[in-house]
């Protein structure tokens, strides 16, 4: 199996822009994206998979230029990405028959790199060459490209009540840091493809975590909270509570009565703005 190539920013597949405009965006419609704060970076943003959606979705419409994390298989050889999708992605994560996975990784695996590629993805490894993944992260943050990470335990599948987060991305922060001095935003964010939704929370700060005695589970589940609120937790005893878990879940499953002026929020046209200005977004 040969190893994926080392992350290198800046550096598209020819025509990247033309396929995302005419094949990618047919299929994925835009989200109204909804940030309960001002976004600032270089950041990390921490969000739920969605599937293949969460993915695409970002880097379609998200205002802010990011690296994604990925599996490392899917930046490998032909083969290595047709095995990974037919057995891991399909059978064993959505639950696919047999057939129907084998066709399907048969076909996406022949143009599955190209897509990684333009899409920025960086290889996550599950064992110690975890470092090539947060040495690539961290220079991609010192270049001001933020870091979207998908640390959701998807090994049983993709659920809207999402588990277990692994903490990569608070090694992340802590590596950062290290480097820098730079205590790195870590944005929650949450996407409905329902609702076709998208909300960013506050910033976390891991250092800032850290220093109150937290480990990096406890910071992993501190980010948790919000996303799995997002997916319809928030209420106790019929009388919601007014936390950014509810904002989040009210936001992005798309109730009414909640509405921007009584979040305090900015809406994507503002952000497209202010990122446009350069007023503190990447």
């Amino acid at each position: 199996m040969k190893q994926p190539k080392p992350f290198r920013l800046n550096k598209r597949p020819p025509l990247f822009g033309l396929f995302r405009t005419v094949i990618m965006k047919p299929f994925y419609p835009r989200p109204q994206i909804t940030c309960l704060g001002k976004l600032t970076g270089p950041a990390i943003f921490v969000s739920n998979h969605e599937a293949k959606r969460g993915p695409v979705v970002s880097e379609l419409y998200f205002p802010v230029r990011t690296a994604k994390w990925g599996a490392y298989q899917m930046l490998c050889d032909y083969n290595t990405r047709r095995k990974y999708l037919r057995d891991v992605f399909y059978r064993q994560k959505q639950g696919m028959g047999r057939f129907k996975s084998a066709f399907k990784a048969f076909f996406e695996a022949f143009f599955s790199l190209y897509v990684y590629r333009g899409m920025n993805f960086l290889p996550v490894f599950p064992d110690a060459r975890l470092t090539k993944t947060l040495s690539y992260s961290a220079d991609a943050l010192s270049n001001g490209v933020s870091v979207w990470v998908f640390p959701e335990d998807s090994g049983g599948g993709y659920d809207e009540l999402m588990g277990k987060f692994f903490p990569g991305f608070v090694m992340l922060a802590e590596s950062y840091f290290r480097k820098t001095g730079v205590d790195v935003p870590v944005y929650p964010v949450y996407y409905h493809s329902k609702y076709k939704k998208l909300v960013v929370g506050e910033p976390r700060y891991v250092h800032a975590l850290k220093q109150q005695g937290l480990s990096r589970e406890e910071i992993a589940a501190v980010l948790e909270v919000p996303l799995e609120r997002g997916a319809g937790l928030g209420e106790v005893g019929g009388v919601p509570d007014r936390d950014e878990g509810y904002l989040l879940r009210r936001a992005a499953g798309g109730v009414a009565e909640v509405e921007a002026r009584d979040l305090g929020v900015v809406h994507v046209g503002e952000v497209g703005k202010e990122l446009r200005a350069g007023r503190g977004l990447v």
